[in-house]
């Protein structure tokens, strides 16, 4: 199946021996990724799509555009470009071809996405797995932060030189204007300046009002526990159309640590699995 302006790959899992059922859209976090999700030899979004049709929900899961073309790459990308249009015709197309109860389940990025795109499609409720309300470039701090002090090859010296770099990146898109035209840190200005339609924190404070379900594992070493989930409990915890849940040893896939104070991607090398109890808890909120 194809969707959108860019025809994308599509797939559309359905329940069997049910025929009125709701419908999950599944958002991937970010970089250029297919329709599964596919990370090392994982495959999180189609167990997810799988493990929600025997619980009696539809899901479809598309291509991110910059995977499937990417000569569609520019020097003034933005999130629309990457994948917002893209997912929103997705919503489109769910709602007339599969169910108008639709839900969206965004994870990193995705979830990230996840508030916008709600406000925007009128939509039943959203999973935010592994999302925040701080910005991208605070996470890419973060990351590279930890990176950093994880790795052997440089020196003290050098650490510090890599990590000022970095700060002073992330200063420079804080300060963005809609006159930026030079990349910072590697992406371009347009897309840093159209993070900020993202707006996840004011929309969830202040203008969504359906059901919300945030999930985080304490083993994720690039969305964290603390600077994070716990920060969104305290921010938005008062609201009572959203909920969190953390699940103790899984990690930025929702997949069970397989390497033990190793904080690096390389963990996602061996195929792991995405615990049932996570899919029933994503099904008991959706049904």
């Amino acid at each position: 199946m194809l969707i959108g302006e860019y025809e994308l790959k599509a797939v559309v899992t359905t329940p069997d021996n049910t025929a009125d059922y709701p419908v999950v859209i599944l958002v991937q976090g970010s970089g250029a990724s297919d329709f599964d999700e596919t990370v090392g030899a994982n495959k999180p979004f189609k167990e997810l799509a799988h493990g929600l049709a025997q619980k009696g929900i539809a899901s479809v899961r598309i291509n991110k555009r910059l995977y499937q073309k990417p000569v569609l790459m520019h020097d003034q990308l933005t999130i629309w470009d990457e994948y917002m249009d893209d997912i929103y015709a997705a919503i489109d197309y769910a709602k007339a071809n599969v169910s108008e109860n639709v839900y969206v389940i965004g994870h990193s990025q995705g979830g990230m996405s996840a508030p916008k795109i709600a406000i925007d499609n009128d939509l039943k409720g959203i999973v935010m797995m592994a999302g925040t309300i701080r910005g991208l470039e605070d996470i890419v701090l973060d990351q590279n932060t930890a990176a950093l002090e994880a790795m052997d090859q440089y020196s003290k010296k050098e650490k510090q030189q890599i990590l000022k770099a970095t700060q002073d990146g992330v200063s420079a898109v804080k300060t963005l204007t809609e006159e930026s035209t030079e990349p910072v840190l590697g992406i371009p200005a347009q897309y840093w300046l159209s993070l900020r339609d993202l707006d996840a924190e004011n929309i969830l404070k202040n203008k969504l009002d359906i059901p919300v379900l945030v999930l985080q594992g304490t083993a994720d070493f690039q969305v964290y526990m603390d600077k994070d989930f716990e920060h969104m409990k305290s921010v938005l915890g008062h609201k009572e159309n959203i909920s969190f849940k953390a699940y103790d040893g899984l990690n930025h896939l929702f997949m069970p640590q397989s390497l033990p104070g190793v904080a690096d991607v390389t963990e996602y090398n061996a195929e792991n699995h995405i615990p049932q109890y996570v899919i029933d808890d994503i099904a008991d909120f959706i049904k």
